[in-house]
């Protein structure tokens, strides 16, 4: 009886335990506990005493009171466990050791005490408490971590979170991730990273953050009582950092090689403190966030990308250097150490410092743009340079208000020196070099003592005041030039000056009693004092002579004679001799202005000769000598070809030369030039000869060949002098009305106006016009313009069509009408000098029209010839005619019927279309012979010619060949030739079979289709086109051969060309053997296969129908393939009845079901006189859902009962032995009826088989071994019965 209640009770176990998967206990252990399921403990967990309490890759979640780990205990977490104490406060006086797993640990608090132990997770220790009152991490004196490569993160949200550390313990990555504030109250040693996602981690103290520390989000606090921080890189991509005012070291970098970066989204507020570089492997500095840095010392190698601002000092002790062109900027002091480099190598941006000082060892090596110092050191030195200066060609500008410099560099020096100050700027030790140019814009610079020398290599510009009277030292310069309101106050020693001195108008220079050597001494400024001066050894500036100069004068008297001089002279001689005869001058005078207009000499018709010297320095040259001739006769000149004044009839053909022959005739004839230009005034040939010695010349050259169209012809002849006088009535206007610019203008026989157009006519200070015997003399000054050189453009306009003389020897040199203007001029600079720098370009506008810009840095312009001209030209005119070249001939209209009119249309091009054409078409038949012939006259470069249908003839060529004649040539000839045709015959119409008609393969296919009608007398015949696709793939091709209205085809050549069951398409069109009809349209019909298995059914997979509760009956979706056929028709065995459906339609049905039901589904296929069958076999079944509630209640409270009926049975075991077996037959018989109704109910839901199946199987099983225990429990009963019945029985006797 025994061993059948545990039988039963072993029953009921397996039932129930797949139900159970955890356990909730009163989590307090002081023994050694292994966990055997999960473990929930809703108030609290203690581990005291020596209890330890094993994971065994189980999970803890705790919740309610904290986690308490007394001194002697252990928390063990296995490597697969997880622990959840989300808002539990962990205290550990024992061991917690998480070490084996990698898993997240969730703790609210953590707490390790004076002997305790976190062995950390290598995963993340989260500490996610949300009651701020418990929201820290403490590791107190006398604990212990072992981080074990794992994470500290902070993502709890009230209060603040305490990251305490009495204990000194380090940790490996740390993360606030909480939207609160988390303060460390102690030093925080951190071997790997720290990261700050969002909130406020403040460092109250020192800390050292061995790996990278990157702030994402929220705010990095340091600055707490000045505390010095250690981190290995410093990355703020978003977030602030409030840094130390202490020192903040960057010892390394990240793996991208960055020490320090600030992001544009980031912000350093840097609180007065320092950021020391002591990182090895050339780290970068990469600031583009919000605020600047304080002080920054670089210790170690560093490179600084994009452009960098510190707010105060820079200290170099190592190399320092930018990367591509990135401009530095320190408010303060930049010192650079012994050992140290400061590069900017490369950059020409501008950098700009407080001072720069350079101590012994050190190297600044410059932009090759501006340094730009604009204070200086506690020590009164704005640059103090005691090491290498290595200056790139780069600028070192000095903006400090009194201060004092060391230029004296122990290597390099100095390139360029600028000193823009309002006050005193002071230069030493004793000898100072500026390897280029120096320049004084405003202040005083002078040296320290007065004996301090000062060379620059290049030029001196002084606009302020350069040097004191009291200085004995030498000056050393390459040029020297006062500018106004400059002064230089010359050493007494000695100002040597290897080139020039230029002392312009409004400057000062004290000699004071020095010594001055010197080239060329330019002085318009105010000079005081005495000195001694002396010439040094270079080339002395000769005049330049002007004019005249290889002139031909047609006057006797009044010549004017122009000179030009670099340098100051009080007086010069002008000889002047007749060329043959030098020691017999007509003219010898002197005269103290660079001009002389000579109104007395008397000059004959010959060549002369002159040149001018200074008469006050010995070492001066006399100018050049020059020539002129006196000249009173024109030149003469005939155009024999092409013939003067000659009408359009002259003709010549593209591949035809032009051949010149222009007659010139002058006594003292000196060149002649011969043009030819287009019609849109562009020279397309010119020639040119000067310096003839003959009186007459004859053109005679071979011009080559041009483009069609109209050319006009100019030979000029000049004697290159200008006319004798100008006349009375050449007079002038100069109007310079103020700064709205100038304008001057000729009015002779024709008016030439030449205006300043250009914007810097504003800018015109005054404007002059002189006029002379034979020419005018122009004079524009101008002021206030920009720096350097600028671009003066003036208009040159006229009534008369103007031409440009681009070969004379004069620049812009321009005719019109009897008047010529040159713009050869003088150009001066600010300070009086002669520069050379002119630059000219001549632009055409239109034939009136020329504009002249000229580039220079001058602000002073003297033009010398504007007046009458002595050239002599002629012109004429010729037409280049081109043969018209026929490019295209249509002829024909389209069909090229034999009832239309023929139209031949010819386009042909012509070098000059303002002509008129003729256009000849002769029409030639089939044999040759001319039928009909054209003349049209055409207006355009497009004729057309006809020929009627009287001349066409059906079926035969018929070619027209076209002529064009431009007046003047004939073209050559193109012709085309086609065939006449007749009228296409009329489009057959489909008939049969169209619409998707079906047809099989076990017959012919007959086509039908509408007779076509024709105008001609040759037969009609037709083509019939079959396709297997609507896109036109060809398969079947009748053409040429058919006669009837209708073809049958042979089904057998659809099969096996391309397959039976699909659609064919077909077209038919006329042909009456010249020319089709157009096709009426495309058809199509279906050809079926003739009977047979219909193997194209795709339902051929077993159906799965949806499960369904308490449901006899269950949907059945169908879906037919092909959906082409007529229609079709299923039937479903077991009952269901046969009915039919549209094959291109889905239908659903039910059907009922029974364990293990399977239907066959028979399919008919019908098309017309064909049948086609397929069987598809499926199984109707459910899925297995879940076991319903309903069932599992029953069945727990059947098996509560019967488990009563057992326990009760245990009770009179001794007693009342047939109470015993009721009740065990009570148990097992309600056992076995949950069961069978709980298994009954089951199978319902389970007909998937192989679910079903197994099912069946367990059931039928405990139902069984229930039934057994129930009969040999009954069987005992009974037995018992008996036994008792006879002992009474017995009794009774």
């Amino acid at each position: 009886m025994m061993r059948a209640a545990k039988l039963t009770i072993l029953v009921l176990l397996l039932l129930i335990i797949p139900f159970v998967s955890a356990t909730t206990e009163d989590c307090n252990y002081d023994t050694s506990i292994t966990l055997s399921a999960d473990l929930i403990c809703n108030d609290g967990l203690n581990i005291t005493s020596t209890g330890e309490l094993n994971t065994n890759d189980y999970n803890i979640t705790v919740s309610g009171n904290a986690i308490n780990i007394d001194q002697y205990a252990n928390l063990t977490i296995t490597s697969s466990s997880n622990v959840s104490a989300n808002d539990v406060d962990v205290n550990i006086n024992g061991t917690f050791n998480a070490s084996a797993t990698s898993n997240n640990i969730e703790l609210g608090s953590l707490v390790v005490n004076n002997g305790g132990t976190y062995d950390a997770t290598s995963g993340t220790t989260l500490i996610t408490s949300r009651n701020p009152s418990l929201n820290r991490v403490d590791f107190n004196s006398g604990s212990t971590l072992t981080h074990n490569s794992g994470t500290f993160e902070l993502i709890g949200s009230p209060g603040v979170a305490f990251f305490d550390n009495p204990a000194g313990v380090t940790f490996w990555n740390v993360v606030q991730n909480s939207t609160s504030k988390a303060s460390a109250n102690d030093h925080l040693d951190i071997n790997g990273d720290l990261t700050v996602v969002q909130g406020e981690f403040e460092l109250q103290s020192t800390s050292d953050v061995a790996g990278d520390v990157l702030v994402q989000g929220g705010t990095l606090d340091l600055e707490d009582g000045g505390d010095a921080h250690s981190f290995k890189s410093l990355t703020i991509s978003s977030g602030t950092v409030e840094s130390t005012a202490g020192t903040l070291t960057i010892d390394g970098e990240t793996a991208g090689n960055v020490a320090f970066s600030n992001n544009a989204g980031g912000t350093f507020t840097h609180n007065n403190g320092l950021v020391d570089i002591t990182g090895t492997g050339n780290p970068e500095i990469n600031d583009q966030g919000t605020n600047n840095l304080y002080n920054l010392e670089i210790s170690d190698g560093a490179t600084w990308t994009n452009s960098l601002t510190i707010d105060n000092d820079l200290t170099v002790q190592d190399y320092f250097r930018e990367a591509t062109n990135d401009p530095l900027t320190v408010t303060g002091d930049v010192l650079i150490e012994n050992s140290g480099l400061l590069s900017a190598t490369g950059d020409s941006s501008t950098y700009t410092f407080g001072s720069l000082t350079i101590n012994s060892g050190g190297t600044y090596s410059a932009t090759s743009g501006t340094t730009l110092i604009n204070d200086e050191t506690a020590g009164n030195l704005a640059l103090d340079c005691d090491g290498t200066y290595t200056a790139n060609s780069g600028l070192t500008k000095i903006t400090t208000t009194t201060t004092a410099t060391d230029l004296q560099c122990s290597s390099g020096g100095l390139y360029d020196l600028e000193i823009d100050t309002s006050d005193l700027i002071t230069w030493s030790p004793s000898a100072v070099t500026i390897n280029n140019d120096l320049t004084i814009t405003g202040g005083t610079f002078r040296g320290a003592s007065s004996s301090s020398v000062l060379t620059v290599t290049g030029d001196v510009s002084v606009t302020g005041t350069l040097g004191r009277i009291e200085e004995t030292n030498s000056m050393n310069f390459g040029s020297l030039t006062i500018n106004s309101g400059g002064t230089y106050s010359a050493t007494n020693g000695t100002t040597n000056v290897t080139n020039d001195i230029n002392s312009t108008v409004g400057s000062t220079m004290t000699l004071n009693s020095g010594t001055f050597e010197y080239c060329h001494f330019y002085r318009d400024g105010t000079v005081t004092g005495t000195a001694t001066a002396y010439i040094q050894d270079c080339t002395p500036f000769s005049p330049v002579s002007v004019s005249p100069v290889n002139q031909l004068i047609n006057y006797l008297t009044q010549i004017y004679y122009d000179w030009t001089h670099e340098e100051w002279s009080p007086l010069y001689r002008l000889i002047v001799w007749v060329t043959d005869d030098p020691t017999s001058p007509v003219l010898n005078i002197t005269t103290n202005e660079t001009f002389y207009n000579d109104t007395v000499t008397t000059y004959n018709e010959t060549q002369y000769s002159w040149n001018v010297t200074p008469t006050d320095q010995s070492n001066e040259n006399e100018s050049t000598t020059v020539s002129f001739k006196v000249d009173l006769t024109l030149p003469e000149i005939v155009i024999y070809n092409p013939s003067e004044f000659n009408t359009t009839d002259q003709y010549y053909n593209t591949t035809e030369s032009v051949i010149l022959n222009v007659s010139i005739n002058d006594t003292n004839l000196e060149g002649t030039n011969a043009t030819i230009y287009n019609s849109s005034g562009v020279a397309v040939w010119t020639e040119e000869y000067t310096g003839l010695t003959e009186s007459n010349y004859t053109w005679d050259n071979n011009t080559g060949t041009f483009p069609s169209g109209l050319y006009d012809f100019e030979s000029c002849a000049s004697d290159d002098h200008t006319q004798k006088d100008l006349p009375d009535k050449a007079n002038y206007k100069a109007l310079t009305n103020g700064k709205k610019g100038h304008k001057f203008t000729i009015q002779e026989n024709n008016p030439v106006e030449i205006e300043l157009v250009s914007k810097n006519k504003n800018n015109i200070k005054s404007s002059k016009v002189d006029k002379k015997k034979d020419r005018f003399s122009q004079t524009d000054e101008f002021e206030n313009l920009p720096i350097g050189q600028n671009t003066f453009t003036y208009l040159v306009s006229s009534v008369e069509p103007m031409v440009w003389r681009s070969n004379t020897p004069y620049k812009g040199h321009l005719l019109t009408g009897d008047t010529w203007a040159d713009f050869e001029a003088d150009f001066y600079d600010k300070n009086g000098k002669l520069v050379n720098d002119a630059k000219y370009i001549v632009k055409q506008i239109d034939s009136y029209t020329f504009e002249v810009s000229i580039t220079t840095s001058a602000v002073k312009i003297v033009f010398k010839s504007i007046g009458g001209v002595n050239i002599k030209c002629s012109d004429s005119q010729f037409r280049v005619n081109t043969l018209p070249v026929i490019s295209q001939i249509e002829f024909g209209a389209e069909g090229n019927f034999s009832n239309e009119t023929l139209h031949c249309n010819v386009t042909f091009s012509d070098g000059d279309p303002s002509q008129t054409w003729n256009a000849t078409f002769n029409f030639y038949n089939q044999s040759g012979a001319l039928e009909l012939a054209n003349d049209t006259s055409c207006t355009s470069t497009f004729c057309e010619g006809d020929i009627g249908m009287e001349y066409t003839i059906e079926n035969l060529n018929i070619t027209c060949q076209a002529f064009v004649y431009d007046g003047h040539e004939l073209s050559a000839d193109s012709n085309e030739t086609v065939m006449v045709n007749n009228v296409p015959p009329s489009v057959p119409i489909p008939e049969a079979p169209i619409n998707g008609e079906s047809r099989f393969n076990n017959s012919d296919v007959r086509f039908n289709w509408s007779l076509s009608t024709d105008q001609g007398v040759a037969p009609v015949t037709y083509d019939l086109l079959i396709y297997n696709d609507s896109a036109g793939t060809l398969v079947i091709n009748e053409s040429n051969d058919i006669s009837n209205i209708y073809q049958v085809i042979d089904m057998n050549d659809f099969v096996e060309a391309d397959g039976y069951d699909r659609l064919y398409y077909w077209e038919v069109n006329a042909s009456d053997g010249t020319s089709n009809s157009t096709s009426a349209g495309i058809q199509n019909f279906r050809l079926w296969a003739s009977g047979g298995n219909c193997t194209y059914l795709n339902n051929t997979e077993i159906i799965q129908p949806l499960s369904k509760k308490y449901a006899s009956t269950i949907d059945i979706d169908l879906q037919f393939e092909p959906k082409f056929a007529d229609f079709c028709q299923y039937s479903i065995t077991g009952g269901i009845e046969n009915f039919t459906v549209a094959c291109d339609e889905n239908t659903t049905f039910d059907v009922d079901y029974d364990d293990n039901f399977t239907m066959s589904m028979y399919f008919e296929h019908v098309a017309s006189e064909s049948v086609c069958d397929n069987t598809i076999d499926f199984e109707v079944a459910r899925s297995l859902d879940t076991i319903p509630t309903f069932y599992v209640g029953i069945m727990f409270f059947l098996f509560a009962i019967a488990g009563m009926f057992m326990y009760l049975s245990t009770q009179y075991k001794d007693e009342f032995q047939v109470t015993n077996g009721l009740l065990k037959l009570a148990g097992l018989g309600t056992a076995g009826f949950a069961v069978a109704m709980v298994g009954s109910g089951l199978r319902e839901y389970i007909k998937i088989a192989s679910i079903h199946n197994i099912f069946n199987t367990f059931y039928l099983v405990v139902i069984l071994m229930i039934t057994i225990l129930w009969f040999w429990n009954l069987s005992l009963l009974l037995k018992k019965l008996l036994f008792d019945l006879k002992n009474k029985s017995k009794s009774v006797k």
